[in-house]
């Protein structure tokens, strides 16, 4: 959508019909915790994340919050347990879960903040 924007006392760079990009912050949230949208997994009218404890899968139900580019905002989490990433629409609970070398998923605490 379209936006005017009117500013007050206009460098000299600006000139009449110049046109500008930006992005509207529409909500800020400081110390939320944020998964990869790819960790979350919806069945029918729920959504839950899969982690990892004591070496098996556990399934989490999440509740949703804002979204910004590649990451979620969810309640239902702790910052730093082990989050499933990849293959989790084919686990199961109790699944035995082995870890390879990549670095690993983790609920962070950040930022989140709708844009445009």
């Amino acid at each position: 959508f379209k936006v005017r924007v009117q500013l007050d006392g206009l460098p000299a760079e600006l000139k009449a019909g110049m046109f500008a990009r930006g992005k509207v912050e529409l909500d800020r949230r400081e110390g939320v915790i944020t998964v990869p949208a790819s960790a979350i997994v919806r069945e029918g009218e729920g959504t839950y994340v899969f982690l990892v404890s004591g070496g098996k899968a556990v399934k989490r139900s999440v509740k949703l919050g804002l979204a910004q580019a590649n990451r979620v905002e969810v309640s239902g989490l702790s910052a730093g347990e082990q989050l499933v990433v990849r293959g989790q629409t084919l686990l199961k609970v109790d699944t035995p879960v082995r870890l390879n070398d990549e670095p690993a998923g983790e609920a962070a605490s950040s930022t989140a903040s709708p844009q445009e």
